[in-house]
């Protein structure tokens, strides 16, 4: 293992273009096409880490940073497939690859792990139809709200007049304790102001 890593940089072996016979429709197929590849997989885990960025409150982030360095290294392979065509860099290729295999395990084994709480997950209906329970329920309670206050102003008004005909009555009752003292009679109600 130790001479695998000390031979690193040693790029004895033959340039893949050979296998190709260094003819240039099969060599720029491949080429161009490892290219293409590249781009869109570094482009998805640039997006993918933006958006995990953007979105804080997003679960199973750990998830999508698996991903986006599962896919970038996806990418990277296809970037030292490139490189391999003129140079016999097999060994750093290797570990490129290797780095992938393990990234590839380490997501798929997170992402198993998460499967039975990503389906207990309400699916889009659910979410609607619950979020339209709760447009209804709010509307519900605007309209007891509502009706609420108009109650409340009906109750405060009859308290009004209960007060306002309990302080006639009072007065009505010292207007006849004072005629039944001008007639000479007894108080015939007790005032208690």
């Amino acid at each position: 293992m130790l001479e695998f890593f000390k031979n690193l940089t040693q790029f004895e072996f033959m340039p893949h273009g050979h296998c190709y016979f260094w003819k240039p429709e099969i060599l720029w197929l491949h080429v161009s096409s490892d290219i293409l590849i590249t781009l869109a997989y570094y482009s998805i885990p640039f997006t993918l880490a933006w958006f995990v960025l953007i979105r804080k409150d997003m679960p199973f982030r750990k998830i999508f940073v698996l991903f986006a360095i599962f896919i970038f290294a996806c990418g990277t392979t296809h970037i030292m497939d490139v490189w391999t065509t003129w140079s016999g860099a097999y060994r750093i290729e290797g570990l490129v690859k290797a780095f992938t295999a393990l990234v590839s395990i380490l997501t798929a084994t997170v992402l198993l792990s998460y499967l039975p709480t990503i389906l207990q997950l309400p699916a889009p209906r659910e979410l609607e139809t619950t979020n339209r329970k709760l447009q209804n329920l709010a509307i519900e309670s605007q309209k007891k709200a509502s009706e609420l206050a108009i109650a409340n102003q009906e109750l405060e008004r009859f308290n009004e007049a209960v007060v306002g005909r309990e302080e006639r009555i009072v007065e009505l009752k010292k207007e006849i304790n004072q005629l039944s003292q001008q007639l000479g009679h007894p108080e015939p109600y007790k005032v208690y102001e």
